[in-house]
């Protein structure tokens, strides 16, 4: 954004940034216009562009407040007994209304991440989860961080339902691998791999067509570890994959790791006749992470397990006092990790800003 303003606009513009929102200011409408025409061709120069429909010029008297931010945050989850399981019936009730009502697809990723924000105790897990898969059907944006509130609770011994997991991302990738929405299809495929749930055949041939470096890489991991129903059909990405020219291609990342690795039955010697990428590989340099995990969104305190005397973390979470034994990560409660500001806060920032 600073590069562009120089170079576009020769000063930086009056805005601020709210949650993942910016918002610049000019003193006329023709000001304005000339600023986006100019960020949009600044975003070709990284074959990146604008959400048009979330991006528009009006008048400062038209901007109106995120209301939906304040309905959920004050929305108070019970943290044990039936009451939670009534508030959290509740709590996606009014989620889904609100996203329904609104054209940000940021609501239901914040309702989630509201959610997060209080334990939910085994006993009303499954209710929870039923939610969280709604939601991810109806609103994929949010499968990261689904992704993070399975593999929290996963990991900490909760009962997750696998099957009805499994038809989850099933569902989804049937529905956007089709249509080359890498992100949502990588996220599935991340899920396969770190709370073991089962892709079909049918959509490991789904996503062994897609032209996707981190789609594919995510597939011939999982067929490298034994968590696939059969081995994904490796020609379409050959053809893209096996020559030096490929490291200078858009799937650059599929033809050296894989490369590296031995996948898809490449081989490294395209890698050795690039001068560039031979001194990568001299290196050891990786670019996909077998090891990498999600950062969860709370932890157990140290000492927990000695202080009760128990074994088994999963153990920790059966005592009704278990919220005095976990740490929430900081940044958790807002969207992707950014805290959203008290009321009397942002009202403070908005005058600011408009003055």
């Amino acid at each position: 954004m600073g590069l562009f303003c120089r170079v576009s606009l020769k000063t930086l513009p009056a805005g601020f940034r709210y949650v993942d929102d910016y918002y610049m200011f000019f003193a006329t409408a023709n000001e304005a216009e000339a600023a986006l025409a100019a960020l949009i061709r600044s975003l070709k120069d990284f074959e990146l562009q604008i959400n048009f429909e979330k991006t528009k010029v009006c008048s400062v008297l038209d901007i109106t407040d995120d209301f939906w931010t304040h309905q959920l945050r004050s929305f108070q989850i019970a943290t044990t007994g039936r009451r939670q399981v009534s508030d959290i019936n509740h709590f996606f009730e009014l989620a889904k209304d609100l996203a329904r009502r609104n054209s940000d697809e940021s609501v239901m990723t914040y309702a989630l991440k509201r959610a997060s924000s209080v334990l939910v105790r085994k006993e009303n897990w499954a209710s929870f989860e039923a939610h969280v898969c709604h939601v991810a059907m109806g609103y994929p944006n949010t499968l990261q961080t689904v992704a993070r509130i399975f593999s929290t609770y996963a990991h900490v011994g909760y009962p997750l339902s696998r099957d009805r997991l499994s038809r989850l991302i099933n569902a989804v990738v049937q529905d956007h691998a089709p249509l080359g929405h890498h992100s949502e299809v990588a996220w599935c495929l991340w899920m396969c791999r770190d709370i073991d749930l089962k892709l079909t055949e049918a959509n490991v041939d789904l996503v062994a067509e897609m032209h996707s470096s981190v789609c594919a890489l995510l597939l011939l991991d999982l067929a490298g570890i034994g968590k696939l129903p059969k081995q994904p059909k490796t020609t379409y990405w050959k053809q893209y994959a096996e020559s030096t020219d490929a490291l200078r291609g858009d799937l650059w990342l599929l033809s050296y790791e894989a490369g590296l690795r031995g996948w898809a039955g490449l081989t490294d010697a395209h890698i050795q006749a690039d001068p560039h990428f031979a001194q990568l590989r001299l290196a050891n340099v990786h670019f996909y992470d077998q090891t990498a995990a999600l950062t969860p969104i709370f932890h157990v305190k140290p000492d927990a397990l000695q202080k009760h005397n128990l074994a088994d973390v999963s153990d920790l979470f059966d005592l009704d006092e278990v919220d005095r034994l976990i740490e929430y990560e900081e940044g958790d409660g807002g969207y992707e990790g950014v805290v959203l500001p008290d009321e009397d806060e942002v009202k403070e920032d908005d005058d600011e800003y408009l003055a």
